[in-house]
């Protein structure tokens, strides 16, 4: 016979089966047998995730079983706590707006519950107005005074006595005061000198508010060079021209400069075509020029001099001799005595105003720019050199 020992290999629980293993001492034969689970032990019913009903709101909790062995949860059943309701507590008053001269007031008459303050009811009760606003007297307000330039004005205004509401507002414009000029001041003042204009600006302002009301420059003439003598560089010859030089005597670099006339003149022989046939500069008393190798017939025979008025004839080249006039007048020197003077400006005058009339030479003598006439124009640079203030040469 077996003679067996037991061995629990694995020991039952609340919910999972054990096993036993038996092993025969003598013959060492071996089965196992299944043991039954044990089953839960149930404990006392416990109460969890309690929520309290309010007024508006249900309430709830759980009665939970639980396994005394194993603490596995056996059953869980939840308790429904109906909702409390409200408890209205006492009316109070609320949001009061008062009424005025134009506008109706009014207040809230509220109920609350007492236990979760919810607002039960809210009544709203109109407040009639009073009847009409009552005027104060008239104030003035913002006052803005008028200057030179600008308007002032102010406000008159009335108020409610009762609820303090602006009525009306007028505004009325104070007119402008306008400019009082003052006593002319100059300004700027640049002094001239030599050959620039100095000049100064004249500026009047009002004597109330400083503003500047107008501003002239005015020009200071030009002082004008004051010259010192004529100082020879160059003499001139009989074929070249000399040079002179004068200084101011106030800004010093100011230097003026004209030429000596050549001491000979230019004779110059001109054909039909206005081809220079012949030129030759002569000089001496009796100024010999000779018509020699010269093929016959009509020229036009120049004589001239710089700064002197030319003089002009027709010759002949066949004439063996000839007598001509060859002196020449300065420019502007009319009556040929070497200089420019009231004589000779009035004389050119006469002629430009037809009062009297000159020709030839004498008209060629005061025709300044060479236009062949005699007007307004040359007789006042002819009196402009006669008196200094500009040279013709």
């Amino acid at each position: 016979d077996h003679v067996y020992t037991e061995e629990i290999i694995q020991t039952p629980t609340c919910t999972k089966s054990g096993i036993i293993k038996y092993t025969c001492s003598v013959c060492g034969d071996v089965y196992a047998e299944k043991v039954p689970a044990l089953g839960h032990t149930e404990s006392a019913p416990v109460e969890e995730n309690r929520v309290n009903a309010v007024c508006i709101s249900q309430g709830s909790y759980d009665i939970v079983v639980y396994c005394a062995v194993c603490k596995e949860e056996i059953s869980r059943e939840t308790i429904v706590i109906p909702a409390l309701g409200h408890i209205a507590s006492d009316p109070v008053e609320e949001n009061r707006v008062e009424a005025n001269c134009v506008k109706e007031g009014s207040y809230d008459t509220i109920v609350y519950c007492v236990t979760c303050s919810a607002e039960l009811s809210r009544v709203t009760t109109v407040i009639p107005s009073v009847i009409g606003h009552t005027e104060s007297s008239p104030v003035e307000e913002n006052r803005i005074n008028a200057d030179c330039i600008k308007q002032g004005s102010y406000d008159t205004v009335i108020y409610c006595s009762v609820c303090k509401a602006e009525l009306s507002r007028k505004t009325t414009v104070i007119p402008t005061t306008g400019h009082t000029k003052l006593t002319p001041v100059a300004e700027n003042r640049v002094e001239p000198t030599c050959v620039e204009n100095g000049s100064y600006d004249s500026v009047v302002y009002c004597s109330v508010c400083k503003t500047e009301l107008s501003r002239e420059t005015k020009p200071i003439p030009a002082k004008g060079h004051i010259w010192g003598n004529w100082v020879v560089v160059n003499e001139p010859t009989i074929t070249s021209a000399g040079l002179k030089v004068r200084m101011c005597k106030v800004c010093a670099d100011a230097v003026d400069s004209t030429s000596i006339p050549a001491t000979g003149i230019t004779v110059t022989v001109i054909d039909a075509d206005g081809k220079v046939i012949k030129e030759e500069i002569i000089s001496g008393d009796l100024k010999e020029f000779s018509l020699d190798g010269i093929t016959d017939g009509e020229y036009t025979l120049k004589v001239s001099k710089d700064t002197y008025v030319a003089r002009t004839y027709t010759v002949t080249a066949a004439d063996n001799m000839m007598s001509l006039d060859f002196s020449l007048n300065k420019i502007g020197d009319m009556n040929g005595d070497g200089k420019v003077n009231t004589l000779d400006v009035a004389r050119a005058n006469a002629h430009a105003k037809g009062v009297s009339s000159l020709d030839g030479y004498d008209l060629a003598c005061v025709d300044i720019n060479g236009d062949g006439k005699v007007n307004t124009v040359d007789v006042a640079k002819m009196n402009a050199h006669a008196k200094g203030v500009t040279t013709l040469w």
